[in-house]
């Protein structure tokens, strides 16, 4: 289920939540919690005798089949789907909306109005406000700041820093203690190693690898396919070409682009 499925599913279930009158068994339909639940406990039965909840008055909405542990806090109109672990003293802010089969473990921290896909893995992170992460994401012991979006598959390893208002495309890879800066734009199958630097909007495209320990200044484009060697530096604005590119020459002798910026110390 893609991200734009997922937010017209729950902004269907908020505008008008039904209670099915079999709603006591278990099965896909959620229960409710009134507006003022802040520490969450899980309830033993519904007590609003089958009728529409109004979500403007607050409270949470959580599939019968989802798992929620001790001393969970959640804000108001949180939603969890089916088949999801929420651990122990995990808090999740207002507006939260969590797909099916996802695992959020203990002490994890999730901020107001982020969206999470389905089967979504959270270790110990801290996801700021207003993320989307698509399906299958997984963020291990990680920072991911305000206005992040992830896409589908994206792994990020423990101590990374994602900052606000990144965008990660599907299937790529950010390492341990790697940082990425504020706008920038990593494409799909990026393989970011451990301990790398990105500055602030820099633009990386498709199928990129950057070794580790590698610092890419401010403002900088790495183009589709280039292999960045470990411990290299990039200065602001570089332009960063793949090998094959940097050598090959028009006819005139004229190199095909402005080839620059090849390994430079800051």
């Amino acid at each position: 289920m893609g991200e734009t499925d997922l937010m017209n599913n729950f902004k269907e279930l908020l505008d008008s939540f039904e209670i099915p009158e079999d709603a006591q068994e278990p099965g896909n339909h959620y229960f409710i919690e009134g507006p003022d639940a802040e520490i969450y406990p899980v309830p033993t039965a519904i007590n609003i005798d089958g009728e529409p909840y109004d979500f403007s008055l607050g409270g949470v909405a959580v599939a019968w089949t989802a798992t929620i542990g001790d001393e969970v806090k959640m804000g108001p109109r949180a939603v969890i789907g089916a088949g999801t672990k929420v651990g122990n003293c995990a808090e999740l802010g207002n507006g939260v909306w969590i797909g099916k089969l996802c695992n959020i473990n203990n002490y994890s921290q999730i901020g107001n109005n982020c969206i999470l896909g389905d089967f979504v893995q959270i270790n110990r992170a801290i996801i700021h406000d207003n993320v989307q992460l698509g399906s299958n994401v997984s963020i291990d012991n990680a920072s991911i700041h305000d206005n992040a979006k992830l896409a589908l598959g994206v792994k990020v390893k423990e101590r990374a820093s994602i900052h606000p208002d990144v965008i990660v495309g599907i299937c790529s890879v950010i390492g341990s203690e790697a940082m990425i800066g504020r706008y920038t734009k990593i494409g799909a199958n990026v393989n970011i190693n451990d301990a790398v630097k990105i500055g602030v909007t820099t633009i990386i495209d498709d199928y990129v690898h950057i070794g580790e320990h590698a610092t890419i200044g401010d403002h900088s484009r790495i183009i589709n396919g280039t292999s960045v060697s470990p411990g290299a530096r990039f200065r602001n604005s570089s332009l960063i070409y793949p090998v094959r590119y940097r050598r090959a020459k028009k006819q005139d002798g004229n190199s095909y682009g402005p080839i620059r910026d090849i390994e430079h110390d800051l």
